[in-house]
């Protein structure tokens, strides 16, 4: 980001560092995220601004599969040239998060929660995340994979060393390389699988790169989230039989974190609402999560993790 701002700032550009960050949006808890993410010290180094407008505005994309009218952050709508700015890493609902899921970031704060009641399904939920992408046109998007994430990202996994850092105008292109990087094809990333039914990329043309050779930076034992390779029998089996399978692979939240202080952020951000705080500790109704972990994502404590089910760990060997 500092890089990004001295550059755009030596054009003579005025330079906006902004986020949207799941919970709520207000200038108080994006001054906390800009200061504890480090944008706070890079606005104070280069002379760049930290947004805290946080009026909205409705935008319209007829195109869209699952979303056509959304309310997204004015200061991102509205910029001259938006870029999305990413991090490579895994993610315990989508697989894997860069340049395409970052614009989630432009809907605004817990009205991201009613994107997860409406799209329940992984496939939908992608095909959303396409839609507001698209509708958000970013004129450039870079994921940062110096030092990407595993495991069980996008916030409980761990530091891993890629060594890349990648660039494009298309968005999408840029994420199936990003993914290459860490072992990942089209149809185990649900929004590069959207991306292809939609002519948005081809799945049969790898994109060109300008710059090292993907296979010197490829990183081949990448840890994937617990929750990855649920979604790989999708459309290929009877529905009766994805819901069954459904059931006995997907992996839920474990509330089980010796760190949780109990200070309920899961459960003001669960959008099922199945998360209650007892004696200081949080307890969930399974039964009917959706696995979208956003406790999981939202922790402050870290003290949430993901498990699968017996047959699921049998299956998959992890």
């Amino acid at each position: 980001m500092k890089a990004l701002a001295r550059y755009f700032l030596e054009q003579g550009c005025k330079v906006v560092i902004g986020d949207s960050p799941g919970g709520v949006f207000n200038a108080a808890y994006l001054k906390a995220v800009y200061r504890i993410t480090g944008m706070e010290e890079v606005a104070r180094e280069t002379g760049a601004v930290l947004n805290y407008n946080t009026d909205t505005l409705q935008i319209d994309y007829a195109q869209g599969k699952k979303v056509r009218t959304m309310h997204v952050v004015k200061a991102m709508a509205e910029a001259d040239v938006l870029i999305s700015v990413a991090k490579l890493k895994t993610h315990g609902m989508m697989v894997y998060t860069g340049a395409m899921k970052n614009l989630f970031g432009a809907i605004p704060g817990v009205e991201k929660v009613q994107y997860h009641l409406r799209f329940p399904e992984y496939s939908d939920f992608a095909e959303a995340l396409v839609d507001i992408c698209f509708a958000i046109k970013p004129a450039y998007a870079i994921i940062d994979g110096i030092v990407g994430m595993e495991g069980d990202g996008p916030s409980g996994g761990n530091p891993r060393k890629v060594g890349a850092l990648l660039g494009s105008a298309d968005m999408a292109a840029l994420d199936r390389v990003g993914a290459a990087l860490i072992g990942l094809d089209v149809k185990e990333v649900l929004m590069l699988d959207a991306a292809c039914k939609r002519g948005l990329l081809d799945a049969d043309k790898f994109p060109e790169i300008l710059g090292e050779k993907l296979e010197k930076l490829c990183v081949k034992d990448f840890v994937p989230s617990k929750s990855a390779a649920i979604n790989m029998y999708a459309g290929k089996l009877p529905k009766f039989l994805e819901k069954w399978l459904d059931k006995r692979l997907k992996a839920y939240p474990l509330f089980d974190g010796p760190t949780c202080n109990g200070c309920g952020i899961c459960a003001q951000n669960c959008p099922m609402k199945i998360i209650e705080i007892e004696n200081k500790r949080p307890v969930a109704k399974l039964e009917t999560c959706v696995s979208c972990f956003c406790c999981h994502e939202l922790c402050p404590q870290k003290a949430i993790n993901i498990k699968r089910g017996l047959i699921a760990r049998i299956l998959l060997r992890n």
